[in-house]
């Protein structure tokens, strides 16, 4: 077992966006870290251009998944076919993301393990939104089968995003006054997801029944279930530069996936998981 870092980004046609990512990691003022890029893209030119990006590193390594598995399903498919020992910390990530500080590795292997799960500072850009902390509390069955009647028509769910995004907007000045406080919370953002040791060791793990979505009331949930702290740590700062894979203009079959994950969250917190 390694003492380490490794951060899992997960793929799809985002190539683009790794050059700011690998920077903010060969800056680090440690090179006790990793990366693997799971490419769900299935597409031959993603994967050549990810593997010349990545040809001058030798921490960092591209996988081709064996096809669109989704964030979590690609994620849990290379823990479980190809990493086999966790290292200390594991970090599920989205592609656009860039490490905001130089200490960061450093800072993440100086926590100990009290609580498995890290929810750090992490930005929206280009609007600033503070993303975390993302839920401080268990959302409430009822809460969550609004979430469903919100997300059952795609109609509904373009226009219940667009709402929500120009909520956080307005809300933006209040998140990035609250970030200084360090706190438990229940889940944290899905863009960035530090994961010690032990939340594997303890039972933890990355099985993910939906496409995409609602990853953080996956986490969430386990965190809850097995007594783990979810922790949320404002000096880890972190950059994402959002919706690169998803777009706030979301397509059929995005808000098909939004739909189905929905349901999911609602079951789940209800007790009748699918």
């Amino acid at each position: 077992m390694s003492d380490e870092v490794h951060f899992v980004a997960v793929n799809y046609r985002g190539s683009s966006a790794l050059p700011t990512y690998l920077r903010s990691l060969h800056a680090q003022d440690t090179t006790s870290w990793r990366m693997t890029v799971v490419d769900n893209s299935e597409d031959g030119r993603e994967a050549e251009t990810l593997a010349a990006m990545a040809r001058d590193s030798d921490r960092v390594e591209i996988v081709r998944a064996p096809g669109n598995l989704g964030y979590f399903g690609a994620a849990h498919w290379l823990a479980t076919n190809l990493e086999k020992v966790p290292t200390t910390w594991t970090v599920i990530s989205n592609m656009d993301i860039e490490i905001a500080t130089r200490t960061f590795v450093h800072d993440l292997l100086s926590l100990d393990a009290s609580a498995p799960v890290v929810a750090p500072s992490v930005v929206g850009m280009p609007g600033g939104r503070a993303q975390n902390p993302y839920l401080l509390s268990r959302p409430s069955e009822q809460a969550m089968r609004r979430r469903r009647y919100m997300f059952s028509n795609p109609i509904i769910g373009q226009a219940s995003c667009l709402a929500g995004a120009a909520k956080s907007h307005l809300r933006k000045h209040h998140a990035a006054r609250f970030e200084a406080h360090r706190r438990a919370i229940y889940a944290p953002h899905g863009s960035f997801m530090p994961l010690h040791r032990s939340f594997f060791e303890k039972g933890g793990g990355l099985a993910h029944p939906v496409f995409l979505f609602n990853e953080e009331i996956t986490i969430g949930e386990q965190c809850h279930r097995l007594g783990l702290t979810v922790m949320f740590e404002p000096s880890l700062k972190v950059i994402h530069w959002e919706h690169q894979s998803t777009r706030l203009l979301r397509s059929w079959r995005i808000l098909g996936a939004q739909s189905e994950a929905a349901e999911y969250g609602y079951r789940l917190i209800a007790g009748k998981p699918l």
